[in-house]
């Protein structure tokens, strides 16, 4: 359910959509999704509904592409609707590409009975036959040539591409809490500090950002470790001036807490009560609403996801080498309601990138490993470590030898 108003819709939500229609965007698909400001039919998932599909996306938005549903498989419409009924409603709705039909030739026959009845006129059908036919018929499936699978990953993943991926995160990533403004971390020489990773082993980006400001003592716990693995743990990290404490999952679903076991928050709280903690959610936002002393924490950042542009960008904003400057895009409690967060201070230390961040082509780069090695085969040196900044910005950092 979206129960924001519809000028929050136009400005906010559907404004990605309509700069991307501008700009010739092929194909659109809509969601399961119940937004009483746009549809109040019940039990109407807005896949189905003609005020969604036909009256915003296509005539308000002006979208003229390829319109597809979200699985029709899934309970948001299943839950509601017989098998045949839920195409037959799709198509009325608007849309081109029916995906996850239950069963194809129900849905056929359906279609066909509703044409017969004059619900979906031939000339409906046709005109959507036409676009799919044309659609393939741009991206060359007429004359069909496979796709060259040497170098795909580099192609599809171009260093501006990334660069794209690398602001994005680090305008997303979310300071919820920073009691005395911990965070950027000052003298940093002056207390022991232990990184704690949760539901995550040795040595990952994240820990790895962290060592480069400084070296942090390291436990790595799964998440399944029984209760007294994790009392006995309290003691020996409890021992420490400060405890950047990590949470890792990608799972969406709220069932088990997200993927995160009761042990961990209640290792968290206990710890919390003992030192100085920064919590790291590289997971659902939500599980915060699992923690009984939430006010204990000193500092709460929150990357959303588990991967490795927002382990990298997150350890940058604990040491001050990037600013936080995200806002919660959810109500995640009462305590952190939509739009909660708050900006850091960045620039304080040196920043780690990417070389396109200053401006600099990541392919120009790679005449330097033959050099680094023709050097070490020539035993000119055994070895060597090679750190290329500009602007405050480490583009380069690699160890030889």
């Amino acid at each position: 359910m979206i129960n924001h108003s519809l000028n929050r819709l136009k400005t906010t939500e559907l404004y990605p959509f309509k700069e991307l229609i501008k700009t010739g965007v092929g194909g659109i698909m809509v969601a399961h999704l119940y937004i009483p400001a746009l549809d109040t039919t019940e039990n109407l998932a807005s896949t189905l509904s003609p005020k969604i599909v036909t009256d915003l996306l296509k005539k308000d938005m002006q979208f003229k592409g390829l319109v597809f549903t979200d699985a029709l498989n899934m309970k948001g419409v299943t839950k509601y609707w017989k098998e045949g009924e839920v195409d037959v409603k799709a198509l009325l709705a608007g849309n081109d590409v029916l995906l996850f039909s239950q069963d194809v030739p129900k849905a056929i026959d359906a279609i066909k009975k509703a044409v017969k009845a004059g619900e979906i006129s031939k000339s409906t059908i046709n005109r959507r036959c036409k676009k799919i036919l044309k659609a393939k018929s741009w991206v060359g499936l007429n004359n069909y040539k496979p796709v060259k699978l040497e170098n795909i990953l580099s192609d599809l993943n171009s260093g501006q591409a990334k660069l794209v991926n690398r602001n994005l995160t680090e305008k997303a990533i979310t300071l919820l809490k920073n009691e005395n403004d911990i965070i950027p971390l000052k003298r940093i020489n002056n207390y022991k500090t232990v990184s704690i990773a949760i539901n995550k082993g040795e040595n990952d980006i994240f820990q790895n950002t962290l060592n480069l400001y400084k070296e942090n003592d390291l436990i790595a716990i799964p998440g399944n470790v029984p209760k007294a693995r994790f009392e006995s743990l309290q003691d020996i990290c409890g021992k420490y001036d400060l405890a950047i404490v990590s949470i890792y999952s990608n799972q969406r679903s709220p069932a088990n807490n997200y993927g995160i076991p009761d042990n961990v928050f209640d290792f968290i709280d206990s710890l919390s009560s003992k030192t100085n903690v920064i919590l790291s959610v590289f997971a659902s936002p939500y599980i915060l609403k699992r923690f009984r002393n939430i006010d204990k924490i000193k500092s709460i950042v929150i990357a959303y996801e588990d991967n490795p542009v927002c382990q990298h960008i997150t350890a940058q904003i604990i040491y001050g080498g990037v600013g936080a400057s995200g806002r919660s895009p959810v109500t995640i409690s009462d305590e952190f309601p939509l739009g909660a967060g708050m900006d850091s201070q960045g620039g304080i230390r040196l920043r780690y990138s990417i070389p396109e961040k200053v401006g600099i082509d990541h392919s120009c780069l790679f005449s330097i490993d033959s050099i680094v090695e023709d050097a070490i085969k020539e035993k000119a040196f055994p070895g060597c470590q090679l750190l290329i900044a500009r602007k405050g910005i480490v583009f380069y950092n690699k160890a030889y030898g």
